[in-house]
Order: structure tokens, then sequence, then C-alpha cells
């Protein structure tokens, strides 16, 4: 098994600067696009009125006068819908920097480990809520680093994990219930040290930072949806609701197609560091075909009650998405260890199952599960 070659961490904290200012010149490019798309469209609605007076607006109603200077009504919504959303967006970002990395954490649904008990009842369970606090000093102490707060998401039984903060001193370290569940000592620390990789080269607060910019892109899809649900009490605001979602798509896919560009090859950085800290090429790779393994592999089901501007910040992919934020699970594989055979782990063969809760029976993909390797994918050359 060949070890992969990182960037080193000077190099890389470099390339984030300038991926940040990428981000930046993106952001700006898809707000200004999805702006003009919304005037143009609002002016079609606004002449053709679908309004509940279902007659057309004439030249003189579709503007209004400052002084002697008409100004149209399209583009009076449009610079107020541009400033609802950026500042939409400039709140989000407020609140991180204010509230730090635990806003971020508690609104996906994150409790402090101290908090566990509840939810974690077995003796194994604890035991395994000390390993992960082990593994985490223990890569602190090697990087020369604060210890980052540490949070589970209980409820979640997908295996995931992120980090998230704006500085050291502000670091947190978030895992699913999942992870702790199905992952040993030494794969554990594969996806810690994929993380910490994250902190100490600039990804989290770049990434960070980015789940709060992009909190505007996915409002205008959300606002329409909350409409739609009020218009059984209020039928005239179908067309407005519809036409909020449709434009909003546009939205939605420059916000998903920005998370894409700009994470996925951190992403496999981030691998091949976590390497550097666990000594272990194997570690990562082994966590990886565990996840394939797994019917719910690294899903989040609390993503989805939320915007979804947070699921860069998350290990694997936290939902199912044509436009992913990671590479795949067998691509990531074959570049840590390439003589990978393409099975995934076989929970019905080797049911790892390390808290032993006797209720909650492991749920095999059975499709991935028989060694079939992904048909889209093969061994990087």
């Amino acid at each position: 098994m060949t070890e992969p070659n990182p960037l080193n961490f000077f190099q890389w904290q470099k390339d984030t600067k300038r991926v940040s200012f990428l981000f930046t010149v993106s952001f700006i490019v898809t707000a200004l696009v999805w702006l003009t798309v919304f005037y143009w469209g609002l002016k079609f609605f606004l002449a053709h009125n679908f309004t509940s007076r279902h007659t057309p607006l004439s030249s003189e109603e579709m503007v209004i006068y400052f002084g002697n200077t008409p100004v149209s009504l399209a583009l009076i919504f449009t610079i107020a819908f541009g400033l609802y959303n950026l500042g939409s967006a400039i709140r989000r970002v407020w609140l991180i920097k204010e509230r730090g990395s635990s806003f971020v954490t508690t609104s996906l649904g994150g409790i402090p480990l101290g908090e566990t008990e509840s939810v974690l009842e077995t003796d194994a369970g604890k035991v395994r809520e000390q390993v992960l606090r082990n593994v985490v000093t223990e890569m602190a102490l090697a990087s020369r680093s604060p210890v980052p707060d540490l949070y589970i998401m209980p409820f979640e039984r997908g295996v995931n994990a992120m980090a998230v903060g704006l500085t050291l001193d502000d670091a947190a370290l978030m895992v699913t219930k999942g992870t702790l569940k199905y992952l040993n000592r030494e794969e554990l620390s594969g996806v810690i040290g994929h993380e910490f990789s994250h902190i100490l080269n600039g990804d989290m607060r770049h990434n960070t930072l980015m789940a709060g910019w992009l909190h505007g892109f996915f409002s205008l899809t959300s606002m329409g949806l909350f409409m739609l649900r009020a218009a059984p009490k209020n039928p005239g605001i179908i067309p407005i609701s519809v036409f909020f979602i449709a434009l909003g798509f546009i939205g939605d896919l420059g916000g998903r197609l920005i998370q894409a560009a700009f994470n996925r090859r951190r992403e496999s950085l981030a691998d091949a560091s976590s390497v550097q800290f666990t000594r272990n090429s194997s570690a990562l790779a082994q966590a990886l075909i565990k996840i394939g393994g797994l019917t719910q592999s690294g899903y989040v089901k609390n993503l989805k009650k939320m915007s979804l501007e947070c699921r860069h910040l998350f290990f694997t992919e936290p939902i199912k998405s044509r436009f992913m934020t990671h590479p795949p699970l067998a691509e990531r594989i074959w570049a840590l260890d390439p003589q990978w055979d393409g099975h995934w782990h076989d929970f019905e063969v080797d049911p790892i199952d390390l808290i032993n809760e006797a209720n909650e029976p492991v749920r095999v993909s059975r499709e991935l599960t028989k060694g079939a390797i992904l048909k889209e994918f093969s061994p990087l050359k």
C-alpha cells in the first residue's frame, strides 16, 4: 500500500487563501447572474400579471416615480431581493463569528460529548466516548494545537464527522453516533486525522465562512416552500410561491455548484494528510470501506431540516446529490489503497457493532456488500 504525498501545510495554507479569493469571485458572479435572472423573470411575471386581478399591468403601473424619475418595479424588487439575501448571508456570518463554532454544531443537532449519557446508555458507549477523547487529545498534542471542543450528533446512525470554527481556539469536532458505533480506534484515528488537517491548514475557517455566505443562495426556495404550505388558506399566493421556488432553484443550483467546485480537491488533500497524523495508510481506507457497506452510509437526516449550506463541512457526503461536494468513496479508497478489490465491508459476515445496542440492528447495503465494484469508477491510475 502506497502512502499519498500531500502538499506541505505551508503550501496548503497558501493554496487555501487562493481558493478563498476564487470563492469570493465565484460568489459575486453567481449572485449577479441570479439577480439578472430574477429581474427579467419578475418583469415577465408582472407584464403577464400572474396576480389575482387577471389583467395585465399597464406600463404606467410597472414603474414608480421618484420625483420626475421613473423606476421599474422589477428593478426595485430585484434590489430589495438582493439586499435581503445579502443581509441574510451577512447575518449568518455574524452569528458564526459572534457565537463561535457552537452555533453551527448546535444548529445541526449536535450536543457536547459529555451530555450524551441519555443517548449512549451502555457501558460500551461510554468507553467509545473516552476513546474519541483520547484520539483527539493525541492528535492535538502531536500537532501542538489546542484540543477542540467535542460534539456528537446523537440521533444520526450514518458515519460522518466535521470540523468547524474560525480559529484554533474556537475549533470544534463533531461526530455522528454511527461514527462511535462502527469504527474501531484505528479507523476513528484516520477520520479524526482528516478533520485535523482541515483545522490546521486553514480549510476549516474557509469552509465555515463559506457556509455562512452561501446561506442566502438557499433562502428563496425555502421562502417559496413556506408560502406554498400556507396556500390552502390563501390560494392567491400559489403563483408567487411557484415563482419563488422556480427562481430559487437557480440560487440553489449556484450554491451547490460552488460547494462542489471548491471542496472536492480539499477533501482529497485532507485524506492524504490523515496518513501523516496516523502513520497508518490503511486506517482511513478501512473507515471509508465500512461507510460504503452501510445502508445509511454517511447520510445526515437532520440536514434536511435546515438549509444545505453546511454539507461541504462533513467528512463524507451527508445527502444524496448530483453535485457532490466530496470525491466518491471508491475514488478516495483507491487513492489511499490502490490494491483495494472493490469489496465494501460486509456487515452480514462481520457485524461490527461496538456499542452493541440489541434493539438497533446494523442495516446493511445488500447491493454494495457483495463485492461489487462501483461501475462508474475504475481504479485510479
